[in-house]
């Protein structure tokens, strides 16, 4: 018999928080679940903190595979999962207790909860959507807050299994890949339910953002226009996504705009975008978009570094 609730954790080096996220797991008062641990790879001894957990529950089952990244290993955790509901854990992160109770007595498409920012042991809660929004239409709710990271990312949700299907995460995105499948997941719902409870504990850590994602201007491109392209088919108008998207693409590939600008500014996406939310930024910026656009920045700036 299928178990009531699937957790899909991937697990790449994991090894320091890794007890803490699968014993949050373990702590729950609801036991019809199963735990995947998906181990990508990992170089230290994370590989065998999933091993021995494995041992002792027969609920947890492991996997080992080449690393290839962490939408490869969720996608592995979709291909194995049985559970009714999927909800998503990263390994550095966990959850609190006596929440899957509440998961058991819905059937909407699509449960959230609210969630906790932990940030190096100082936590705050997450942006969250009040509640009443319960009595409201999903393109209402989205309209309003598709733009915070609680409805952009995968944590702090039960997914239904059998309305995912053959959804996947997309690997060739590096960042932006979780926002891609929760929109192309929200096409398919009907219904979704907010809960005030706080479920998951996301473990905030301050990074160099940029060196980690930076992005050629294709990557970009090919990512904002997945994006672009789900958000448009949910029929839906919030101007902070559209700005969000556009800024961080921009902001992860302007390094290398100097060789490639051109493939931005002559993108049909971005083009498209630009227009509907140019209105926002000033005067200056607006002015220096048509430069860009029409090659003049990119010739003056070339001309600079040849002197």
């Amino acid at each position: 018999m299928n178990p009531i609730i699937s957790i899909i954790i991937p697990v790449y080096n994991a090894e320091k928080t890794l007890n803490r996220c699968v014993d949050s797991v373990l702590n729950q008062t609801f036991h019809d679940w199963e735990l995947l641990l998906i181990d990508d790879g990992s170089k230290d001894r994370s590989m065998y903190l999933c091993d021995e957990y494995a041992l002792k529950d027969k609920r947890i089952k492991v996997f080992h595979k080449k690393n290839g990244g962490v939408s490869s290993a969720r996608n592995m955790g979709l291909d194995y999962a049985r559970g009714e509901w999927i909800t998503f854990v990263d390994s550095d992160d966990y959850i609190c207790e006596n929440i899957f109770d509440l998961v058991s007595s819905h059937n909407e498409d699509l449960l959230i909860f609210n969630y906790v920012i932990n940030n190096n042991g100082t936590t705050r809660c997450g942006k969250s959507i009040p509640i009443w929004y319960n009595s409201y239409p999903i393109k209402t709710i989205l309209n309003k807050y598709i733009y915070i990271d609680l409805l952009r990312t995968p944590w702090s949700k039960f997914f239904k299994r059998s309305i995912i299907n053959t959804l996947r995460f997309d690997n060739r995105i590096t960042i932006g890949e979780d926002t891609l499948f929760v929109l192309q997941y929200l096409q398919k719902c009907k219904s979704l339910f907010l809960f005030e409870q706080k479920y998951y504990i996301w473990s905030y850590y301050k990074i160099k953002f940029k060196s980690k994602y930076n992005l050629n201007v294709e990557q970009a491109v090919y990512t904002i226009t997945c994006l672009y392209s789900e958000y448009k088919s949910l029929n839906i108008k919030c101007t902070e996504f559209e700005k969000f998207i556009y800024d961080l693409y921009y902001y992860l590939c302007e390094d290398n705009l100097i060789k490639d600008g051109i493939i931005w500014f002559n993108n049909k996406t971005v083009i498209q975008l630009w227009e509907r939310i140019k209105y926002l930024y000033s005067f200056k910026i607006r002015f220096l978009f048509i430069l860009k656009r029409y090659k003049v920045f990119f010739y003056l700036l070339r001309l600079y570094h040849l002197k």
